[in-house]
């Protein structure tokens, strides 16, 4: 008898964890008053993101070269982005993220799945693809909102992230060496590139 009591208190103890951790959570479209300050805090860190990081790298290509430059993206990206986070004007996170990611750091969670198939759905039938895209979630008392901005593939990039026949032999072996599960390549200018998401924990 007692060893039924405690199976039975066992598998009430699982299944409440597994009801813990898998919260009812909802996502939705905010409202127009909460998109309308999304898009003004978003597009303004966004900015400063791109401009910071374009900067760093089209620097060390001048100075130093591309293989350089390789290191900018690999160990001053990081603590360039959590700089422009920590100056940003609201509490936020700020990430990169796109399918063919190079930085596993920068792989895509569920919500960020989502944006970038709204994407590529679009892409893939030739319509325009939007300025932003943005969720409202809600997981029991906490509220956040995720604002993304699509990345297409610029010139200065191609260096690393373009036809791999066209990537210089040293440049191709720096980046099998610091990535080498490497989904980056193969890109031409203009081609989307992934997203810029900016998560808000409060507008």
């Amino acid at each position: 008898m007692m060893n039924k009591i405690l199976f039975a208190f066992l598998i009430f103890s699982l299944l409440l964890i597994w009801s813990c951790n898998n919260a009812e959570r909802e996502i939705s479209q905010p409202s127009d008053s909460e998109t309308k300050k999304m898009v003004s805090y978003g597009d303004a860190i966004v900015y400063e993101l791109v401009k910071t990081l374009k900067t760093a790298v089209k620097t060390t290509i001048d100075t130093a070269g591309p293989v350089a430059a390789i290191s900018v993206c690999n160990i001053e990206a990081m603590p360039l982005t959590k700089k422009v986070k920590d100056e940003a004007p609201r509490d936020v996170s700020i990430k990169r993220t796109s399918y063919q990611f190079r930085n596993p750091a920068n792989e895509p969670d569920d919500l960020e799945s989502m944006a970038l198939d709204h994407y590529m759905s679009l892409i893939e039938t030739g319509e325009e693809i939007p300025p932003f895209y943005a969720q409202k979630i809600v997981e029991g008392e906490i509220t956040y909102y995720n604002y993304y901005k699509p990345m297409k593939m610029e010139n200065l990039c191609l260096l690393c992230h373009g036809d791999a026949a066209t990537i210089p032999p040293n440049v191709q072996a720096k980046l099998h060496e610091l990535y080498p599960n490497d989904k980056a390549t193969g890109y031409k200018e203009g081609d989307f590139r992934g997203l810029i998401r900016v998560r808000f924990n409060k507008l």
